[in-house]
């Protein structure tokens, strides 16, 4: 006769879906390096015409099915998702230099 155990969950899934995380940010948050990140956005009017500019640190979210995450700061503790609509209107990733 096999008995469970008290308190624990035998039923864990152990799936873990990572079709959210963009290839091209990988090498980005396993390195830790800040990257700038240009979008062709033509509905948003910015100084440089239909292009927006962002920086970040790429981060990655826990869970079953983990998304990128853009961190503004080092001492940030958390960030907004990377999603498809960034992806749809990428135009570069471009690593910046560390800081001394």
């Amino acid at each position: 006769m096999s008995r469970k155990a008290k308190g624990k969950n035998t039923m864990i899934s152990t799936v873990i879906d990572t079709s959210d995380l963009y290839p091209a940010l990988e090498e980005y948050y396993k390195s830790g390096q800040r990257i700038e990140v240009v979008y062709n956005v033509p509905m948003v009017i910015t100084s440089t015409g239909d292009e927006y500019r962002e920086r970040f640190y790429v981060g990655k979210s826990t869970g079953w099915r983990p998304v990128y995450l853009k961190i503004k700061k080092t001492n940030s503790t958390g960030g907004e998702a990377f999603g498809t609509y960034e992806r749809d209107h990428l135009v570069s990733i471009t690593p910046l230099p560390r800081y001394r």
